[in-house]
């Protein structure tokens, strides 16, 4: 191995260090994450529930659908700012989370738990005799 003068590897070892730290400013980023699970009062995943993510101080949104576990995520979310999160679901009533935070280099978890809505849904049996005859005349 050859022998490398003292100036000259400080020298490499100061370009080394110096590469290395343009490397990680680089590596800083000003987009956060978010992910989390919707459910039902049973625990039960709601799929296909709608989840919009807004910025109410820049009005930039971005919407996603949960998957077949009741999950959902966003990423590469500007941070400036404070977000709310909507859920809707169809027979569920709609929830709303304000002042989430998105931080640089984490994920931000936000779960719901979402209410059957109150409409009422009415199922009726209708049992058909087959002891007569039915006569259908169509003109």
């Amino acid at each position: 191995m050859a022998d490398i003068p003292f100036p000259r590897l400080l020298l490499l070892l100061a370009l080394l260090l110096c590469h290395l730290i343009a490397i990680n400013a680089f590596a800083q980023t000003d987009l956060g994450s978010m992910r989390g699970h919707v459910q039902d009062r049973q625990g039960a995943a709601i799929i296909s529930a709608t989840v919009t993510l807004r910025n109410p101080a820049t009005s930039w949104q971005k919407t996603t659908q949960t998957d077949l576990g009741g999950d959902y995520s966003f990423i590469g979310i500007p941070l400036t700012g404070d977000y709310t999160v909507n859920v809707q679901a169809a027979q569920f009533k709609a929830i709303q989370q304000g002042d989430v935070q998105l931080r640089a280099g984490s994920i931000a978890v936000v779960n719901f738990t979402l209410d059957v809505s109150g409409e009422k849904s009415e199922t009726r049996l209708i049992r058909v005799s087959t002891l007569g005859r039915l006569r259908i005349r169509l003109s």
